[in-house]
């Protein structure tokens, strides 16, 4: 069966790049961003007030969606391995841990009523990038993320605001991925069946990217996001929502076309009504050093620190998306575009 999904993406994928595929394809959504990500380091300080503020700018640039990339993170195990969380947790796993403030109850309590809604994300784990789930880590992550799952939802599911879940480590097409397809998949699964024990009705949002470097390439590439795809059991109204991966160097701008209609067959073969939306990077993260640039890993950049894309680079970041995803959010307008992080010309302009 899963055999069948992938010839028939491929199939689907190759038609949609030809010359003549989709020539004329009519866009999806509008292409301007809705939601936005924050990292719980940069808002643990914040009080109300702060809070408020922020909320006011989101408003104004037309933010329905704040997700919270994680709530809680273990360092690397050659660094102690040591918790930090976001919340109050009675959870024996984060006994000993660095309590970072309550970024969960802040955005929830000054969201409501603001009609933004939000996502919690749950927990990331250093070793991830060089382990994936080759190790007993990733599964012993995801099932604290199944628990934080129930123990959140418990502590504030009353909130008309708590929109989803964030699942925050990032599934990506680099070589070391592709080696345990099952591995990932029964992870996520061990999250939306806490989910499920929950409130059915919360959707799972997850954001993959690509690479040029290292990579399997775009057939290979196609057919491990198939298998994943259908090796979760996504319920109808979950989201798939890629990052394009232009501002983190992993993508060059010209190859964002062809990603996205590779995406696109990807969640077509999904067997639930899984949405595809798209998470535009309105950034230039700073590169300055890399083994063969652009060969085998990605270009050294001119910024020597992360900066803001230039709108018409974002802009035509989300033009191209907006032809294939159904709804565009973005990391992050708080990061990099907000009047309180960067100069206000950005919200002026867009």
């Amino acid at each position: 069966m899963i055999i069948v999904k992938i010839l028939s993406a491929v199939m689907a994928f190759i038609m949609a790049v030809l010359p003549f595929g989709n020539a004329n394809e009519e866009k999806k959504c509008d292409p301007v961003f809705n939601g936005t990500f924050i990292q719980s380091w940069m808002s643990s300080s914040w009080d109300d007030r702060r809070w408020q503020k922020e909320v006011e700018n989101m408003k104004e640039a037309g933010i329905e969606y704040l997700i919270l990339q994680d709530v809680a993170n273990k360092s690397a195990e050659e660094s102690g391995g040591e918790w930090s969380v976001y919340y109050n947790s009675e959870l024996p796993v984060f006994e000993g841990a660095t309590f970072g403030g309550n970024v969960i109850d802040a955005a929830l309590r000054n969201c409501e009523n603001s009609g933004i809604k939000v996502f919690v994300g749950l927990a990331m784990f250093d070793d991830f990038w060089n382990e994936t789930a080759l190790s007993p880590g990733y599964k012993e992550v995801c099932c604290v993320m199944a628990d934080m799952v129930e123990e959140i939802y418990g502590k504030y599911g009353d909130y008309e605001c708590f929109y989803g879940w964030y699942f925050t480590p990032e599934i990506s097409n680099s070589l070391i991925r592709q080696i345990y397809v099952k591995g990932i998949a029964d992870g996520v699964n061990i999250v939306i069946d806490s989910i499920n024990k929950t409130n059915v009705s919360k959707p799972l949002l997850m954001s993959p990217f690509s690479s040029e470097y290292l990579s399997a390439g775009p057939a290979l590439s196609l057919a491990s996001y198939v298998r994943i795809i259908n090796s979760i059991n996504f319920r109808d109204g979950d989201i798939f929502a890629p990052q394009d991966a232009v501002g983190a160097g992993w993508v060059s701008y010209d190859k964002l076309e062809r990603n996205w209609k590779l995406y696109s067959a990807a969640v077509n073969s999904c067997k639930a009504d899984l949405k595809l939306w798209a998470n535009c990077e309105n950034f230039n993260l700073a590169i300055t050093s890399s083994l063969l640039p652009g060969i085998a890993t990605r270009p050294v950049t001119e910024n020597k620190e992360s900066v803001p894309a230039t709108l018409d680079r974002f802009a035509g970041q989300m033009k191209i998306a907006s032809k294939y995803c159904e709804n565009i959010i973005s990391f992050s307008y708080n990061h990099y575009y907000s009047p309180d992080m960067a100069s206000p010309i950005y919200l002026e302009t867009y």
